[in-house]
């Protein structure tokens, strides 16, 4: 895959988010450095997303983006919303050595946990 200007202020934008932004925050972001139209948006996330390189996640009625290969998962706030990632090494551990018995390496794992504050 080329390096596009616009492709790089894409991966600019997913690299230095500490959330996972949607794509017209994503385009508010990237408008910042670079005059891109959200059409163009569109169709650079489609094709960072095709080709691995970024993930769509579904949060209830919300979408949002990051970069692949960051092993990790969500846990969301059923009566906020709010959306955490947590990074838990056991459970990396765990899955990478059931994969391994199963003929196969761990790359990356997608994974939302939808909780709420036990009272």
């Amino acid at each position: 895959m080329k390096l596009t200007v616009q492709r790089r202020a894409v991966l600019e934008v997913l690299e230095a988010a500490t959330d996972h932004p949607d794509i017209a925050e994503i385009h508010r972001r990237a408008r910042e450095r670079h005059p891109l139209a959200l059409a163009t948006i569109y169709r650079v996330v489609r094709c960072l997303v095709d080709a691995r390189v970024a993930v769509h996640h579904q949060f209830g009625d919300r979408a949002g983006y990051e970069l692949a290969g960051r092993s990790h998962y969500h846990l969301v706030d059923r009566r906020t919303g709010h959306l955490a990632e947590v990074e838990d090494e056991i459970l990396t551990a765990f899955l990478a050595r059931s994969l391994v018995k199963r003929g196969y390496r761990l790359l990356d794992y997608k994974l939302q946990v939808t909780a709420e504050p036990d009272e």
